[in-house]
């Protein structure tokens, strides 16, 4: 795999991971649990009733986003 390649599938697998954790949170404050879309493996999304910022992380794979 090229470079460009292996980064395109980074960004891929980032968005797809953003897009369910945020799906996935109805409710600031409130901690949700889910299965990773990378790795199905357990992941928790929360949303801060301050700013409402994202935070999500999977166990498994690592992968996390703290916005």
């Amino acid at each position: 795999m090229k470079a460009d390649e292996i980064e395109d599938k980074e960004i891929k697998d980032f968005l797809k991971f953003l897009e369910v954790a945020n799906d996935i949170v109805k409710e600031k404050g409130k901690e949700y649990q889910f299965k990773c879309p990378l790795c199905k493996g357990n992941a928790k999304a929360y949303k801060s009733t301050y700013n409402g910022h994202l935070w999500a992380k999977c166990e498994k794979c690592d992968m996390n986003i703290i916005e």
